[in-house]
């Protein structure tokens, strides 16, 4: 029965669909677009993680628990992407020239942590030298469970100032907390990015949209204009649902 509602879902919201000649003919095809290579890969594997991120910001519940990633959402977030770059010379004029260059939203977050420690705890002195491991079972633990390295440690008056990074990307929110409640640091907090900038959000589950945007305009302050593009990934198809916001620049 679900099935069922989501394809007339489905069938309902592609029947509002734009065409992109109602408003512009595409100037662009698949000889314009650049093959995907590694490093584009790896970009858009980190947006599939942190789009998976966000959805885990919204349940309170899990925000501070779960740590790993659910990897098969994050592959299915990023076969979604994928699909949208090899097909945004199909989408609109515009999206396939801006679409590239557009990343979620502080995905910082995704792989560093940071925070104090006192400078009386004696384990200190293991990070200090280099080793990631330090003799209290609870951070020991959390560090080789979630494969986390020391990436720097500097001492400033009666604290040091730590950040800690994970290779591969992790709920650093929820790791915090986990860090936190072994009871040997003042505090610690996941990073993240400040202001505001280009993102992908997700929608709707049901029938896989995505909203790409840029803002400019004081940026590191909130972007003062948007402009979005809506489009949704059926199978191997994408298409432009809706587009607006401010006019683009040179528009």
């Amino acid at each position: 029965m679900k099935k069922v509602f989501g394809l007339l879902c489905l069938f309902a919201v592609l029947s509002c669909v734009k065409n992109p000649a109602d408003n512009q003919r595409l100037r662009f095809s698949e000889k314009d677009l650049v093959p995907l290579n590694d490093s584009t890969r790896a970009l858009l594997y980190q947006d599939a993680a942190n789009i998976e991120l966000s959805q885990v910001m919204k349940d309170p519940g899990r925000r501070t628990t779960e740590v790993m990633l659910n990897a098969q959402n994050v592959q299915g977030f990023y076969q979604d992407l994928t699909t949208i770059y090899n097909h945004s010379f199909l989408v609109s004029n515009s999206f396939f020239e801006y679409a590239p260059r557009i990343r979620s939203f502080g995905a910082i977050a995704l792989y560093r942590s940071f925070g104090t420690v006192d400078t009386t705890k004696s384990w200190v002195g293991n990070w200090l030298a280099g080793d990631s491991l330090t003799g209290i079972v609870g951070i020991d633990s959390l560090v080789l469970t979630y494969g986390l390295s020391v990436q720097s440690i500097r001492q400033f008056g009666d604290h040091y100032l730590f950040v800690l990074s994970s290779r591969v990307p992790l709920n650093h929110i929820a790791l915090s907390a986990k860090l936190e409640q072994t009871g040997e640091f003042k505090d610690v907090s996941a990073d993240g990015a400040v202001g505001d900038g280009s993102d992908i959000a997700f929608l709707e589950s049901e029938i896989r949209i995505y909203e790409y945007s840029t803002g400019w305009g004081d940026c590191p302050a909130g972007c003062i204009f948007r402009h979005f593009w809506q489009v949704i990934v059926s199978g191997q198809e994408v298409y432009l649902l809706d587009e607006g916001g401010d006019p683009l620049v040179g528009d």
